[in-house]
């Protein structure tokens, strides 16, 4: 844009110039003339020496025009020159930009590593999820000879320990568990079976046993609070919406500190914790699903049914 600004003014002083010249020239022409009458031989002298003299003449009375126009000549190109450098410069850039852009999209991401320090589990598939962005979906196999009812994973996200006790479930030998965790990286950190072992890194196998002790003996206080109502004497107590209130207040007295101080002074058990939380969870549960079934089935039946689940899973740990 500006190259062609500095031509459009070169252009527009050149056409002045020349305007201020030939009127020039006419003045002089009109100055020199000779009288009527003069011998013709002598018209055609003046008239060839005025055209001979004619570009002397030019630079003697324009020498501030022709300056000018010199500098503007000057000016104009080292503009063109300037804008030729800068439009190249601009089209490399762009060009490197381009190129860099198309280097990042055609990366090849980086393979997905899988580590697993068991050997009561085995992987069977760890790959992008079709659901779940920047997820992966799992795939392992119970290749021991023992119940699995809690696994310990860590990938992307973080630790992540699943406790499938809790939904009362287990991945039998020979059975398969899927699930997604965030990747691109796994690691099968340990495995916990349903007599109480564990398989895997030798911290994380203690520091699961600590807190699944710590779980089953709040499942066991809760237990004890469920049996109460369960086999109370007072007519009706069990069916009764007074009975959920008082294991509502029950589960959320127990207590979650644990009973071996710590130098680290954790006020909280992890095991004594999650017991809490999924007691009161359970009762949650119950009142949900009588007031979506309206009383079809007896709240007292409801309370035997849970009972029965924390047995089991009490069991298992």
């Amino acid at each position: 844009m500006k190259c062609r600004l500095n031509i459009a003014l070169l252009s527009i002083a050149f056409a002045v110039m020349t305007a201020q010249v030939y009127a020039k020239c006419g003045d002089t022409q009109n100055e020199t003339a000779q009288p009527r009458g003069f011998k013709r031989k002598y018209d055609v002298t003046r008239k060839e020496e005025s055209i001979m003299t004619k570009p002397a003449q030019l630079v003697r009375a324009n020498r501030f025009l022709m300056f000018t126009t010199v500098a503007l000549i000057l000016i104009a190109t080292t503009a063109f020159i300037r804008n030729t450098r800068y439009r190249e410069g601009a089209t490399a850039l762009g060009n490197n930009t381009i190129s860099r852009v198309i280097r990042t999209q055609t990366a090849v991401p980086a393979k997905p590593t899988i580590t697993n320090k068991t050997q009561a589990l085995e992987v069977l598939a760890w790959e992008p999820s079709a659901k779940y962005p920047q997820d992966f979906d799992l795939v392992i196999k119970n290749i021991s000879t023992k119940p699995i009812n809690e696994y310990v994973v860590m990938s992307g996200s973080g630790w992540a320990t699943t406790d499938l006790s809790a939904g009362d479930r287990a991945i039998a030998p020979g059975f398969t568990e899927e699930t997604y965790f965030v990747g691109p990286d796994v690691t099968i950190v340990a495995a916990m079976f349903t007599d109480g072992s564990g398989d895997g890194e030798p911290r994380t196998v203690e520091q699961e046993k600590r807190t699944r002790s710590e779980l089953k003996r709040q499942l066991g206080n809760g237990l004890a609070l469920l049996n109460r109502v369960i086999d109370s004497t007072a007519p009706g107590y069990a069916d009764s919406a007074a009975a959920l209130d008082d294991l509502a207040e029950g589960f959320s007295s127990l207590s979650v500190r644990p009973e071996i101080p710590s130098s680290r002074d954790i006020i909280r058990g992890i095991g004594l914790n999650f017991g809490q939380i999924s007691l009161s969870s359970s009762l949650y549960d119950i009142r949900q699903r009588l007031a979506r079934d309206n009383n079809t089935i007896s709240q007292r039946q409801w309370l035997i049914e849970l009972r029965e689940q924390l047995k089991r899973r009490i069991a298992s740990l």
